[in-house]
């Protein structure tokens, strides 16, 4: 009885044992899985045009400043107190969860580089992304959908209404960048505006050229394809005189706003209209409300 009693305990201990792992690997893929939820939690970036965030030169410090009132100073020495000529090479993007600031490209400075923080500007990483090479790269935009994924364009000179520009994408929050595509092939044209929805399905936007209406582009593919979308203007705002430009999408899932600058060119003036989407940008409608 003793042996057989013996025997038992071990038993139940190792049983124990056991289901004590068992939980312990349970708890360990749920929190892997909590926090993998979390850092692909999409950024509602149609709420950030509502934010109050901002950037400035002050005392010095490139200083950035969300929302909720916190501060951060971006670890780059301006050598400068005009705010135009510093930050006309640079895009900014100012988030919770991602705060980036693209610079370089230039004659000057050829690497074209990244820094982004995760904590509202107390640490950050400092990333390069390319040469820019002989075409330059003064005009940026930059964003990201997620805590991970992001996205920067790059545009290079202007010559003769035309403009070549490459496509980068982030999955690690901007550690590393790859190149995508570019719609170089399909409309070499001005960039003025570019965003992402998700980690494969982006924008871009362009100067007036011959279309009388704004002129957009996209992909489902992260950058290698690029179809034209299909927006038209009003009737009651087409006009010989006025010339479209498209400006920056920002999406919140499948929901996004497109920004459009309406010039008249013979008085200079400008009307800012917008379209909406709920389709991640398949289609647009002109936004009435907006008018």
């Amino acid at each position: 009885m003793n042996i057989e009693g013996s025997a038992k305990r071990p038993g139940r201990f190792g049983a124990l044992i056991f289901i004590f792992i068992i939980i312990g690997i349970i708890g360990i893929f749920i929190t892997s899985g909590a926090n993998s939820q979390n850092a692909q939690k999409t950024i509602d970036n149609i709420a950030l045009l509502q934010s109050g965030s901002s950037y400035a030169l002050k005392d010095g410090k490139f200083v950035v400043r969300y929302g909720n009132g916190a501060t951060g100073v971006v670890p780059l020495d301006p050598g400068t107190e005009d705010p135009v000529s510093f930050f006309s090479d640079k895009a900014v993007y100012l988030s919770d969860e991602a705060t980036a600031v693209v610079y370089g490209g230039t004659k000057t400075q050829k690497t074209v580089r990244v820094l982004v923080s995760s904590d509202r500007g107390r640490t950050w990483n400092n990333s390069r992304v390319t040469e820019a090479g002989t075409d330059h790269a003064e005009t940026k935009f930059i964003g990201f959908t997620s805590k991970k994924d992001g996205w920067l364009v790059t545009a290079g000179d202007v010559a003769s209404g035309y403009q070549k520009n490459r496509v980068f994408l982030t999955e690690d929050g901007g550690k590393s960048w790859t190149e995508t595509g570019s719609t170089s092939e399909v409309y070499p044209h001005v960039v003025t505006g570019a965003g992402f929805a998700d980690e494969k399905t982006g924008f871009l936007s362009f100067r007036y050229d011959i279309d009388p209406n704004p002129v957009l582009y996209r992909t489902q593919d992260r950058g290698k394809i690029w179809e034209k979308c299909t927006i038209e203007l009003p009737s009651q705002l087409k006009n010989a005189n006025s010339y479209p430009t498209a400006l920056s999408p920002v999406f919140n899932g499948p929901r996004g706003i497109l920004p459009v600058t309406l010039t008249d060119n013979k008085t200079g003036l400008n009307t800012h209209i917008q379209y909406i989407t709920g389709d991640y940008g398949r289609t647009w409608t002109f936004d009435k409300k907006k008018q």
